[in-house]
């Protein structure tokens, strides 16, 4: 056999091996989705693949665990792969920083960590308290807290590195303390401190923790969390904070765009599509949405549309070619995402301090009450009806000893976050 009929059999085997690999890759990966990474899912805008979601729960129906945390806390669980984060926070001058791991199956905590807390401050009702939500890949878990720590934790629950950024740029200052929860690329934590005082955006190695990049910003209060938007091209940091909403290189933290002028857009945080970035506002007529892709102030050129609606605390939702949004008293309002008409409202549960989740052709409005909005579309249904028919809907109902703050949600269940107690909601 010559060289060339050789080398022609090694590249054909090659071929074969790596095309068995690649099919066998792809036939063990599980359906649906296993990991629920940070604030608002894996993307940050709160949509899900989760397959067998629950429709229909109560006390007595569709409770899989409910377990009784350590400490109180506001922040959101995040799961990677069978396992639960969850972050608390301990006294009344919340002196104790907790982490804790838990099966996602059985409810059996796996692991608790406690911290002290580097600036410690009153336990207050409409004050943060643990409420940043951590991120979690496939290494660590980041927990961040009001207090200014950032803890790298391993899944095993070993501490990795801490930094203290009241300690090493000053105390945070505002009636509610800092709400922001941090966000991830794939080697960065990126935070935003948003305070009445120096204020600032950095980028910090998932390695060490180490600053990548800082830009000082000017001082405004506001609790909104960061989303980091990727593409084949570049992945950006959007930012909607104050009177102001803006984007950034993730690498160099370079602001590309910004606009001005914004009113009341300080606790939801921005959802973005492949072509607008959406606005929450608390002032009527300062909802809105923001045509990507501008350099500099592009106050004047890019708004897309402005809308005469409010919100609250949970951020926007975009789902089918419609937005959502609910308001200080529960009303829930559809609006149209290419103009901005209103389609229709109508009155869920409760307001809602959780940010909703959309998944398939259902969406899940999670009031603070313990009540939980289901909203049904028939399949392709806005996306071939030119006038909008209201969906199904439905209302489930548990009982909760404080308000709803946050949901995860991956395959057959959501997880509810209370201030004391965590939720899986799905068959037993």
């Amino acid at each position: 056999m010559n060289g060339n009929k050789m080398k022609l059999i090694l590249i054909l085997c090659f071929i074969l091996v790596a095309t068995f690999c690649s099919d066998a890759e792809d036939l063990i990966q599980p359906e649906g989705e296993t990991r629920w990474t940070g604030f608002r899912g894996n993307q940050g805008i709160s949509h899900t693949d989760a397959i067998n979601l629950p429709l229909t729960w109560s006390e007595t129906e569709n409770i899989r665990w409910k377990i009784d945390l350590s400490g109180y806390g506001q922040s959101s669980p995040v799961v990677w792969d069978g396992r639960v984060y969850v972050t608390s926070s301990e006294g009344s001058m919340k002196e104790t920083l907790i982490a804790q791991a838990i099966d996602l199956t059985t409810g059996d905590i796996i692991w608790t960590k406690r911290f002290n807390s580097s600036f410690m401050t009153d336990r207050l009702d409409m004050a943060a308290q643990a409420a940043p939500t951590p991120v979690v890949d496939a290494e660590n878990v980041y927990a961040f807290f009001e207090s200014g720590d950032l803890f790298a934790i391993s899944h095993q629950g070993e501490k990795l590195w801490h930094r203290a950024f009241t300690e090493e740029y000053g105390a945070f200052m505002g009636n509610h303390e800092i709400g922001s929860s941090i966000t991830q690329t794939d080697d960065a934590i990126i935070l935003l401190i948003d305070h009445d005082g120096p204020s600032y955006l950095v980028s910090l190695s998932k390695r060490d923790g180490a600053n990548l990049w800082k830009r000082d910003r000017e001082k405004r209060v506001s609790w909104t969390s960061p989303v980091v938007s990727k593409n084949k091209n570049s992945t950006k940091i959007i930012i909607s904070s104050n009177g102001i909403v803006e984007a950034y290189n993730s690498k160099t933290g370079e602001q590309i765009w910004y606009v001005e002028g914004v009113k009341k857009n300080t606790v939801s945080s921005p959802t973005i599509t492949d072509k607008l970035v959406i606005v929450g506002s608390s002032q009527k007529g300062e909802t809105l949405a923001i045509e990507r892709g501008g350099v500099g102030n592009v106050t004047e050129s890019h708004i897309h549309w402005k809308a005469d609606i409010a919100s609250s605390f949970g951020s926007p939702l975009v789902h089918s070619g419609r937005v959502y949004f609910v308001n200080k008293v529960g009303v829930l309002s559809c609006l149209n995402l290419d103009t901005g008409e209103q389609l229709w409202t109508i009155r869920i549960g409760s307001p809602t301090w959780a940010s909703p989740i959309a998944a398939g052709n259902y969406l899940y409005f999670f009031g603070k009450d313990g009540d939980t909005t289901v909203l049904h579309f028939p399949s392709k249904q806005l996306l071939v009806s030119k006038t909008d028919i209201l969906p199904s809907m439905n209302i489930n109902f548990i009982a909760t000893e404080s308000r709803v703050y946050g949901v995860a949600a991956v395959n057959g269940f959501f997880l509810i976050r209370t201030g004391k107690r965590l939720i899986c909601v799905g068959k037993p």
